[in-house]
């Protein structure tokens, strides 16, 4: 879904509850923004109750703080579990007491599981990725794809509209990277500037559910570019676009259940970005035939890897163990491998629309 930025006013004046009625007790009642939540993650409860003064009485089980006066507290929660909430409210004819067992649960989500990848073909990706920002956003883009491997990709239209150094942002949902040998982020992007106006694209991750956001990957402006700068919009061909392989391995722990990952657009008037075919992967817990339509073979290789497909693949590309694009071709379904130095390996091989990742080993 595509969501905007928010603000959440806290009101405590007299307006904000019901006047006290005649010889009637008052009745508690409370909402919270969320009953699930991160460890740490902000909640807001709003005080709901009836024929009240101004007077409130609440207690999180295991939330920080523990106890409020204020009428619509902020609470956050440190540990995972089910907690009780109530909230105690006053008149003069007496005070009631509503009590909520379990009412907040806090978790980390389950993340999703390896390999994991967005191709963009439809909008149906944005039942699992999340769109931020103002104007200038990520939009489906039906005019380019990542090596013309398919209809469609995303965009920013920094060409047209001047940003200001506004960001979009596309968030992921989150990625199961728990004990994973060796993950890594593949993901394929084409852009350009316009002379002496340059656009950013940075990466971050989270692996406390947003809560902060550390620096994964950027680029901007000469950088970035995979074609020389143009004073008109740019709309990449198959040959514009470049493959990014970033190492994961430093984010793969038994205690880090989910990460969430933000491509960040910062948008500064120059030209269009885009990006295509998101991978998350972990090539070594693949083993060799796990995809039913691509094997490779032999598996430690010496002189020449053979790739078993229906048809000759659109693309191969194979990478380093640092993640450096080493060997790219196409329409083949051998790779020399004879000048390759003794280690592991990573295999892309992108036929039909769809992306196998696999490893292999040269002895």
């Amino acid at each position: 879904m595509i969501v905007g930025s928010f603000a959440f006013t806290q009101q405590n004046d007299s307006t904000a509850f019901k006047s006290v009625q005649s010889d009637t007790p008052p009745l508690a009642n409370f909402v919270s923004s969320r009953r699930k939540a991160c460890p740490n993650q902000i909640i807001i409860f709003e005080d709901k109750s009836e024929n009240h003064r101004d007077e409130w009485l609440w207690t999180f089980e295991g939330g920080v703080p523990p106890t409020s006066s204020a009428q619509n507290p902020i609470v956050y929660f440190p540990h995972e579990g089910s907690f009780e909430v109530s909230l105690t409210v006053f008149n003069e004819f007496g005070s009631n007491k509503i009590t909520r067992g379990s009412f907040i649960e806090i978790v980390y989500p389950t993340g999703k599981q390896l390999e994991f990848g967005q191709g963009f073909e439809d909008y149906n990706f944005l039942q699992d990725w999340t769109i931020q920002g103002a104007e200038n956003i990520w939009s489906l883009d039906t005019l380019s794809s990542g090596y013309d491997s398919s209809n469609s990709c995303i965009s920013v239209n920094n060409y047209s509209i001047n940003a200001y150094g506004n960001t979009t942002t596309l968030e992921s949902p989150p990625i199961d990277l728990r004990n994973k040998v060796n993950p890594f982020l593949f993901f394929d992007y084409a852009y350009t500037f316009y002379p002496t106006y340059y656009d950013s694209l940075a990466i971050y991750y989270s692996d406390d559910c947003g809560l902060s956001k550390n620096l994964l990957w950027k680029k901007g402006g000469y950088d970035l570019a995979t074609v020389d700068s143009m004073n008109t919009e740019f709309i990449p061909s198959s040959y514009d676009w470049v493959t990014e392989v970033i190492d994961l391995g430093n984010l793969s722990t038994d205690q880090k259940k989910s990460i969430i990952f933000y491509f960040e657009n910062i948008g500064y008037w120059g030209n269009n970005l885009y990006l295509d075919n998101i991978l998350i992967s972990d090539p070594l817990s693949i083993q060799e035939n796990t995809f039913s339509q691509m094997s490779i073979y032999p598996n430690p290789v010496q002189d020449q890897l053979n790739i078993q497909l229906p048809k000759k693949p659109d693309q191969i590309l194979v990478y380093n163990s640092l993640g450096q694009l080493i060997i790219q071709e196409s329409n083949r379904q051998q790779i020399e491998t004879n000048l390759l130095q003794p280690g592991h390996y990573i295999i892309r091989v992108k036929m039909d629309q769809q992306i196998f990742t696999a490893n292999f080993f040269k002895e």
